[in-house]
Protein backbone atom coordinates (compact mmCIF):
# COMPACT_ATOMS: atom_id res chain seq x y z
CA UNK A 1 0.00 0.00 0.00
CA UNK A 2 2.88 2.32 0.83
CA UNK A 3 4.53 1.53 -2.51
CA UNK A 4 1.29 2.31 -4.36
CA UNK A 5 0.98 5.63 -2.52
CA UNK A 6 4.55 6.61 -3.34
CA UNK A 7 4.15 5.55 -6.97
CA UNK A 8 0.89 7.49 -7.32
CA UNK A 9 2.41 10.72 -6.04
CA UNK A 10 5.71 10.43 -7.87
CA UNK A 11 6.57 13.11 -10.43
CA UNK A 12 5.84 10.74 -13.32
CA UNK A 13 2.27 10.10 -12.11
CA UNK A 14 1.50 13.56 -10.76
CA UNK A 15 -0.95 14.58 -13.50
CA UNK A 16 -3.09 11.39 -13.64
CA UNK A 17 -3.22 11.27 -9.84
CA UNK A 18 -4.27 14.95 -9.69
CA UNK A 19 -7.02 14.26 -12.24
CA UNK A 20 -8.27 11.27 -10.27
CA UNK A 21 -8.24 13.24 -7.00
CA UNK A 22 -10.17 16.05 -8.69
CA UNK A 23 -12.87 13.59 -9.77
CA UNK A 24 -13.03 12.03 -6.28
CA UNK A 25 -13.34 15.43 -4.58
CA UNK A 26 -16.02 16.46 -7.09
CA UNK A 27 -18.19 13.41 -6.32
CA UNK A 28 -17.71 13.89 -2.57
CA UNK A 29 -19.04 17.46 -2.86
CA UNK A 30 -21.96 16.20 -4.98
CA UNK A 31 -22.83 13.53 -2.40
CA UNK A 32 -22.64 16.14 0.36
CA UNK A 33 -24.99 18.36 -1.62
CA UNK A 34 -22.47 21.18 -2.02
CA UNK A 35 -22.50 20.89 -5.81
CA UNK A 36 -25.03 19.75 -8.36
CA UNK A 37 -24.12 16.70 -10.45
CA UNK A 38 -24.30 18.80 -13.62
CA UNK A 39 -22.30 21.68 -12.15
CA UNK A 40 -19.52 21.16 -14.67
CA UNK A 41 -21.70 19.98 -17.51
CA UNK A 42 -21.18 21.76 -20.81
CA UNK A 43 -23.43 22.45 -23.75
CA UNK A 44 -21.33 20.87 -26.47
CA UNK A 45 -23.93 21.43 -29.15
CA UNK A 46 -21.60 24.09 -30.51
CA UNK A 47 -24.15 26.58 -31.69
CA UNK A 48 -24.05 28.69 -28.57
CA UNK A 49 -25.10 32.29 -28.95
CA UNK A 50 -23.40 32.72 -32.25
CA UNK A 51 -24.81 31.18 -35.34
CA UNK A 52 -21.93 28.78 -35.91
CA UNK A 53 -23.98 26.26 -37.80
CA UNK A 54 -20.97 26.74 -39.12
CA UNK A 55 -20.17 27.65 -42.45
CA UNK A 56 -17.60 30.41 -42.93
CA UNK A 57 -17.25 31.60 -46.49
CA UNK A 58 -13.93 33.04 -47.58
CA UNK A 59 -13.83 34.88 -50.90
CA UNK A 60 -10.26 34.81 -52.09
CA UNK A 61 -10.29 33.68 -55.71
CA UNK A 62 -12.93 31.21 -54.68
CA UNK A 63 -14.74 30.20 -51.55
CA UNK A 64 -14.09 27.71 -48.82
CA UNK A 65 -16.25 26.42 -46.01
CA UNK A 66 -15.07 25.62 -42.53
CA UNK A 67 -17.40 23.40 -40.57
CA UNK A 68 -17.35 22.36 -36.94
CA UNK A 69 -19.66 19.43 -37.60
CA UNK A 70 -16.66 17.11 -37.31
CA UNK A 71 -16.09 18.26 -33.73
CA UNK A 72 -19.70 17.55 -32.79
CA UNK A 73 -19.31 14.12 -34.41
CA UNK A 74 -16.17 13.35 -32.41
CA UNK A 75 -17.76 14.46 -29.12
CA UNK A 76 -20.88 12.45 -29.88
CA UNK A 77 -18.78 9.40 -30.76
CA UNK A 78 -17.31 9.44 -27.27
CA UNK A 79 -20.82 9.90 -25.75
CA UNK A 80 -20.22 13.49 -24.68
CA UNK A 81 -23.54 15.30 -24.81
CA UNK A 82 -25.35 12.02 -24.19
CA UNK A 83 -24.21 11.76 -20.58
CA UNK A 84 -23.07 14.44 -18.08
CA UNK A 85 -19.51 15.64 -18.64
CA UNK A 86 -18.28 14.64 -15.18
CA UNK A 87 -19.66 11.11 -15.53
CA UNK A 88 -17.54 10.73 -18.65
CA UNK A 89 -14.54 12.33 -16.92
CA UNK A 90 -14.84 9.85 -14.07
CA UNK A 91 -14.63 6.89 -16.43
CA UNK A 92 -11.77 8.60 -18.28
CA UNK A 93 -9.67 9.46 -15.21
CA UNK A 94 -9.57 5.89 -13.86
CA UNK A 95 -8.01 4.17 -16.91
CA UNK A 96 -5.61 7.10 -17.40
CA UNK A 97 -4.40 6.79 -13.79
CA UNK A 98 -4.23 2.99 -13.90
CA UNK A 99 -2.52 2.91 -17.30
CA UNK A 100 0.10 5.49 -16.39
CA UNK A 101 0.91 3.71 -13.13
CA UNK A 102 1.50 0.42 -14.94
CA UNK A 103 3.55 1.91 -17.80
CA UNK A 104 5.74 4.11 -15.59
CA UNK A 105 6.33 1.21 -13.19
CA UNK A 106 7.18 -1.20 -16.01
CA UNK A 107 9.60 1.27 -17.62
CA UNK A 108 11.02 2.42 -14.32
CA UNK A 109 10.23 5.97 -15.38
CA UNK A 110 10.55 8.79 -12.85
CA UNK A 111 10.72 11.64 -15.34
CA UNK A 112 7.84 14.10 -15.51
CA UNK A 113 8.71 15.12 -19.07
CA UNK A 114 8.78 11.54 -20.34
CA UNK A 115 5.47 10.88 -18.59
CA UNK A 116 3.92 13.74 -20.58
CA UNK A 117 4.90 11.97 -23.81
CA UNK A 118 3.59 8.63 -22.52
CA UNK A 119 0.37 10.32 -21.45
CA UNK A 120 -0.63 11.00 -25.06
CA UNK A 121 -1.23 7.37 -26.17
CA UNK A 122 -2.62 6.49 -22.73
CA UNK A 123 -5.11 9.36 -23.00
CA UNK A 124 -6.22 8.30 -26.48
CA UNK A 125 -6.64 4.68 -25.41
CA UNK A 126 -8.53 5.75 -22.28
CA UNK A 127 -11.00 7.73 -24.41
CA UNK A 128 -12.09 4.48 -26.06
CA UNK A 129 -12.24 2.70 -22.70
CA UNK A 130 -14.41 5.51 -21.32
CA UNK A 131 -16.66 5.33 -24.38
CA UNK A 132 -17.22 1.62 -23.81
CA UNK A 133 -17.79 2.00 -20.04
CA UNK A 134 -20.27 4.86 -20.42
CA UNK A 135 -22.44 3.24 -23.09
CA UNK A 136 -24.83 1.61 -20.56
CA UNK A 137 -25.53 5.05 -19.05
CA UNK A 138 -26.72 6.64 -22.30
CA UNK A 139 -30.18 5.08 -22.06
CA UNK A 140 -30.49 6.04 -18.40
CA UNK A 141 -29.85 9.75 -18.95
CA UNK A 142 -31.89 9.74 -22.16
CA UNK A 143 -34.90 8.44 -20.23
CA UNK A 144 -34.45 11.25 -17.69
CA UNK A 145 -34.55 13.80 -20.51
CA UNK A 146 -37.66 12.20 -22.01
CA UNK A 147 -39.48 12.32 -18.67
CA UNK A 148 -38.63 15.99 -18.29
CA UNK A 149 -39.74 16.74 -21.87
CA UNK A 150 -43.15 15.12 -21.33
CA UNK A 151 -43.90 17.22 -18.26
CA UNK A 152 -45.50 20.61 -18.63
CA UNK A 153 -43.15 22.76 -16.59
CA UNK A 154 -44.38 26.13 -17.86
CA UNK A 155 -45.68 28.21 -14.99
CA UNK A 156 -43.66 26.37 -12.36
CA UNK A 157 -41.12 27.92 -10.03
CA UNK A 158 -37.51 26.73 -10.16
CA UNK A 159 -34.24 27.34 -8.34
CA UNK A 160 -31.35 28.66 -10.43
CA UNK A 161 -28.26 26.46 -10.02
CA UNK A 162 -26.15 27.81 -12.89
CA UNK A 163 -26.37 31.50 -13.79
CA UNK A 164 -28.00 32.52 -17.07
CA UNK A 165 -26.51 35.91 -17.87
CA UNK A 166 -25.73 37.94 -20.98
CA UNK A 167 -27.65 35.55 -23.23
CA UNK A 168 -25.80 32.43 -22.04
CA UNK A 169 -27.62 29.27 -21.07
CA UNK A 170 -27.85 28.28 -17.42
CA UNK A 171 -29.46 25.53 -15.41
CA UNK A 172 -32.19 25.27 -12.82
CA UNK A 173 -33.72 22.58 -10.66
CA UNK A 174 -37.25 21.90 -9.49
CA UNK A 175 -39.50 19.12 -8.27
CA UNK A 176 -42.44 18.40 -10.58
CA UNK A 177 -44.97 15.67 -9.84
CA UNK A 178 -42.65 14.28 -7.15
CA UNK A 179 -39.84 14.01 -9.70
CA UNK A 180 -36.62 16.00 -9.40
CA UNK A 181 -35.78 17.82 -12.62
CA UNK A 182 -32.63 19.57 -13.79
CA UNK A 183 -33.35 21.76 -16.82
CA UNK A 184 -31.44 24.03 -19.20
CA UNK A 185 -32.68 27.62 -19.09
CA UNK A 186 -32.38 30.96 -20.83
CA UNK A 187 -33.13 34.27 -19.17
CA UNK A 188 -35.86 36.52 -20.51
CA UNK A 189 -34.50 39.47 -22.48
CA UNK A 190 -33.12 42.12 -20.18
CA UNK A 191 -32.97 39.75 -17.20
CA UNK A 192 -29.90 38.17 -15.66
CA UNK A 193 -30.53 35.10 -13.53
CA UNK A 194 -27.91 34.31 -10.91
CA UNK A 195 -27.26 31.09 -9.04
CA UNK A 196 -29.37 30.92 -5.89
CA UNK A 197 -32.22 33.04 -7.25
CA UNK A 198 -35.77 31.81 -7.90
CA UNK A 199 -37.13 31.77 -11.43
CA UNK A 200 -40.51 31.35 -13.14
CA UNK A 201 -40.66 29.14 -16.24
CA UNK A 202 -42.59 30.97 -18.95
CA UNK A 203 -41.83 29.07 -22.17
CA UNK A 204 -40.41 25.80 -23.49
CA UNK A 205 -38.21 25.62 -26.58
CA UNK A 206 -38.76 22.10 -27.86
CA UNK A 207 -36.02 22.20 -30.49
CA UNK A 208 -33.25 22.29 -27.87
CA UNK A 209 -35.29 21.30 -24.80
CA UNK A 210 -34.55 24.60 -23.08
CA UNK A 211 -36.83 26.81 -20.97
CA UNK A 212 -37.27 30.57 -20.96
CA UNK A 213 -37.21 31.79 -17.37
CA UNK A 214 -38.02 35.11 -15.71
CA UNK A 215 -36.99 36.26 -12.25
CA UNK A 216 -39.59 35.23 -9.68
CA UNK A 217 -40.18 37.58 -6.79
CA UNK A 218 -42.50 36.52 -4.00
Amino acid sequence: MKDLFELSFSAANALPTALLLFVVVYWITVIMGLLDMNFMDFDIDIDADVDIDADVDVDMDGSSEVSVDWLNAVLSFFNLGKIPFMVFMSFLAIPIWFGMLIINYALGNHSFLLSLILLIPVFIGSLFVAKFLTMPFIGVFKSFDQIAAKMDLVGRVCNITLSAENGNQGQAELTADDTFQLINIRAREGVNLKSGQTGLIIKHFKEDNCYLVDLYEQ
